[in-house]
């Protein structure tokens, strides 16, 4: 069975940018369509429960940290932010992971980045 990811980020150019980069080291990795907010991304969080979910933490509707606190499911959660400020609370729960936006640009190997938090 591969797993199902759901991208929610309201700059639609770098929810497809970390699509690319999870495809290219995931192949296997399903993706559901892209939500543009928080209240996009709940509802399919809730409606399909992906196995992972990147989250932006700066959303309209919700942010990713509020939206994390209401999945009920089993799906695992990645923070996806340019902003270090938000790292302190991020971490604040071991089931979430952050991947920053800097990180995702710049790393062009397995391991690093992005890439070291689903694998």
């Amino acid at each position: 069975m591969s797993a199902r990811a759901l991208i929610a980020d309201d700059e639609a150019h770098l929810a497809e940018h970390l699509r690319a980069r999870l495809q290219h080291f995931w192949p296997a990795l399903e993706f559901l369509p892209l939500a543009a907010n928080g209240v996009e991304a709940l509802r399919a969080l809730n409606e399909e429960e992906p196995e992972i979910a990147f989250l932006d933490i700066r959303m309209p509707g919700l942010t990713g940290i509020e939206l994390a606190k209401r999945i009920d499911t089993h799906t695992h959660v990645v923070f996806v932010t340019a902003f270090d400020q938000y790292a302190v609370e991020a971490f604040a729960r071991r089931r979430w992971t952050k991947c920053s936006r800097s990180a995702r640009a710049r790393s062009p190997a397995p391991g690093d980045g992005c890439a070291g938090s689903v694998r």
